[in-house]
Order: C-alpha cells, then structure tokens, then sequence
C-alpha cells in the first residue's frame, strides 16, 4: 500500500508511484483532516476511492498499474483542523 502524506495548508508537490498494481491513500500529518479530495479529471486507472465522497482523515483508491502519462495527474483538496486549513493541490506520476 502506497500511502502520501499532504500538508494541511496547500502545496503537496509531485509525488511518485510505481506502476503496480496498489492501493494509494492520501493522508495528513494529522493536524487536519480532508473536507474534500479529487483527481483532475476524474482518471480511469484510480477508482474505488474511499469513503466514497466527501472528507476524513484518509482518502484511499484503487490504482490499477496503468502509465501515468507525463505531466501526471493533478489532484486537489481541502482540510480542516486545528487552527489551520488549507486548499492545495498536488500531481501524481510514475
């Protein structure tokens, strides 16, 4: 399982994932939590996410090992918490 931690406060960068076939969950450090996550796009190769809308402390989804295609997938979301929100954006690759 692949997991990619997100700060609560906007930019998650890029990150990278082997092109396995794998579970991928997006967390916080923990002083946040999701009130919302999305890929740009909705891509066909992530699906299952959980839970199945909405927010939480964890948002996970199916990755089916297909190429991510350069520049990679965006992905956007929002947190709240203690004293910090925060809306970013970040790009997953291969």
């Amino acid at each position: 399982m692949a997991n990619i931690n997100v700060p609560c406060n906007g930019n998650a960068k890029t990150h990278n994932i082997p092109k396995v076939r794998d579970k991928i969950t997006f967390g916080t450090s923990g002083n946040c939590t999701f009130t919302s996550f999305n890929f740009v796009g909705n891509p066909s190769c992530f699906t299952n996410r959980q839970p199945p809308n909405g927010g939480g402390p964890k948002i996970s989804y199916d990755y089916d090992s297909s190429s991510i295609p350069d520049p990679g997938y965006e992905f956007q979301y929002a947190t709240t918490g203690t004293g910090v929100m925060g809306n970013g954006t970040g790009v997953i690759k291969n």
